[in-house]
């Protein structure tokens, strides 16, 4: 029981690691979208 919770952990945890990264490229394209419209609108 221990060793497959243990597995379940780890492959949780990856996959929380790869949303993370996915959200955190997702939010990073909207604040650059965001910039260039900002910096477009400024010119």
């Amino acid at each position: 029981m221990a060793v497959s919770h243990r597995r379940w952990a780890q492959s949780y945890a990856r996959a929380e690691l790869c949303v993370n990264f996915v959200n955190r490229l997702y939010l990073g394209e909207i604040i650059l979208s965001i910039d260039r419209q900002r910096f477009g609108e400024s010119l």
